[in-house]
């Protein structure tokens, strides 16, 4: 699986993915890839009472053979170029997961939730990026009758 920095150089929008502090700018973006192209928005902080302002709401049509160049061509013809950028991945391009906590150390995680999962996903195991973050049990409050 590609890491985001290769798959952005791959895909031709690496100047989109900068370090947040490294542009400066007062704007950001978000864009969101499809098979029939791509959406983009885009944010500025208000000069007058800076609040943030939509500037850009666009959808771009592009196809998988020419989303390179559509992009690279939308990128300077928008003067998005050093912008600090997300990428909003569709729902059919990731897959959430919620399961107990594994009885395993942190050492051993990885490997013992790759195999918790691997008959889980639509896909190979070795092709998935698995991640965890903890999520906090509900406090339950009863209220007993006097």
């Amino acid at each position: 699986m590609d890491s985001l920095r290769t798959l952005s150089t791959k895909l031709g929008f690496d100047n989109l993915l900068r370090n947040p502090s490294a542009s400066g700018s007062s704007g950001f973006c978000s864009l969101a890839i499809t098979s029939t192209g791509i959406s983009l928005v885009k944010t500025d902080k208000s000069k007058s009472d800076n609040k943030i302002e939509l500037s850009l709401c666009t959808f771009i049509p592009a196809t998988s053979a020419d989303f390179e160049a559509v992009l690279e061509k939308k990128v300077e013809e928008l003067e998005l170029q050093n912008i600090d950028c997300s990428w909003v991945l569709t729902p059919d391009k990731y897959q959430y997961l919620q399961m107990e906590e594994l009885p395993v150390t942190p050492a051993e995680f990885q490997a013992a939730i790759r195999w918790k999962v691997k008959d889980l996903i639509p896909f190979p195991i070795e092709d998935a990026v698995i991640d965890s973050f903890p999520v906090p049990s509900a406090n339950i409050i009863t209220a007993k009758k006097a």
